[in-house]
């Protein structure tokens, strides 16, 4: 952070569908037990974000939803500099570099007992750290499975689809692979030390087969979102396997549930984020003790964040990138710089 004065930022609405506004923000007050934090950076999320900015997502049809409706404030992980602390706060202090979930704006407050507010290890490179959020996320699809795999395939190499195969590699799941139809994301998959399959290619089967063995993968992880990618995620895992549906879907599919589950002995697997607890959980599936863990592998390179990074931004480009990532092209990953210029 180049200039530490308390003076006023900007920040990033989308007021309705395809329309983003980035204004003057105030530096807030905090109370006794909030943290104030000057941001450095922060990170797009191409999941719940875009569908805001499309006016996609399924709770902006419930109108008594207090979240979800315009002006909606996006955003959700973020990393900057400790610039004032609340009369009670203990464990942090000015000066301190930290993890938050916070949103696209040059100031955030935070309770540490209400939200997350991690230090961030010695040595980790700040602007990658919002993407500690993302691993978070995807670990769920890791932590909820009823049995740890020998083999996995992930159904999209987006973000979320190359994150989720590099955290079951971490995780120490021997085969591991993701298959797309973007040759750009293969290649970033590539990029990253993952095998990749082209599912249009025609020897898509045989690449399968070579890693799984006829009987298929243990576990597939649906990590597009897109419904009728469920079904084929159900024809690709073994007998007796898991399904896990990570990307959140955004709308309805028809199923054959005899053929395509009940004979097959198959297990599908809600993975939203959400369904693990914030702290405290006695094995450690918290969020809080995961988001930890995801620091400390990035920390020690077991995940690569860089190739995912598509361009960092200043505040003004934000519609733009949303717009790039609408056309659903070979943009991953946009970090927004918040920092003085």
């Amino acid at each position: 952070m180049k200039n530490d004065a308390f003076s006023s930022g900007q920040r990033a609405l989308i007021t309705a569908p395809f329309q983003v506004e980035v204004g003057a923000q105030a530096c807030p007050a905090i109370a006794e037990t909030e943290v104030l934090v000057r941001h450095s950076w922060s990170v797009i999320s191409p999941g719940t974000e875009l569908a805001f900015y499309e006016g996609t997502h399924p709770r902006l049809k419930k109108p008594g939803d207090p979240w979800a409706k315009y002006p909606f404030a996006p955003g959700y992980a973020s990393a900057g500099v400790v610039a004032r602390v609340g009369s009670k706060i203990a464990g942090f202090a000015p000066g301190q570099p930290v993890f938050l979930w916070g949103g696209h704006a040059t100031w955030a407050v935070a309770d540490p007992e209400k939200t997350l507010l991690l230090p961030l290890p010695a040595g980790l490179d700040w602007s990658l750290a919002p993407f500690a959020r993302f691993l978070q996320i995807v670990s769920t699809a890791y932590h909820l499975l009823a049995a740890k795999p020998r083999s996995a395939l992930v159904l999209g190499a987006g973000l979320i689809g190359n994150l989720a195969a590099q955290v079951y590699r971490a995780c120490g799941v021997p085969v591991i692979a993701v298959q797309d139809i973007a040759p750009q994301r293969l290649q970033l998959a590539r990029d990253c030390g993952l095998p990749a399959i082209d599912g249009n290619g025609a020897g898509a089967a045989g690449e399968r087969e070579a890693l799984f063995g006829a009987a298929g993968p243990e576990v597939v992880i649906e990590a597009t979102g897109i419904p009728s990618l469920i079904r084929t995620s159900c024809e690709l895992a073994a007998r007796r396997g898991q399904v896990v549906l990570l990307g959140s879907p955004r709308g309805e599919v028809s199923f054959d549930f005899y053929a395509d589950v009940h004979y097959r002995g198959l297990r599908l697997v809600g993975a939203h984020q959400a369904l693990l607890p914030m702290r405290d959980d006695p094995a450690g599936a918290d969020r809080t003790h995961l988001t930890r863990q995801m620091l400390e592998l990035m920390q020690r390179g077991a995940v690569r964040i860089e190739p995912l990074v598509s361009r960092r931004i200043r505040p003004d480009g934000i519609d733009r990138a949303y717009r790039e990532l609408a056309r659903r092209g070979p943009a991953t990953g946009f970090l927004i710089d918040w920092n003085e210029p």
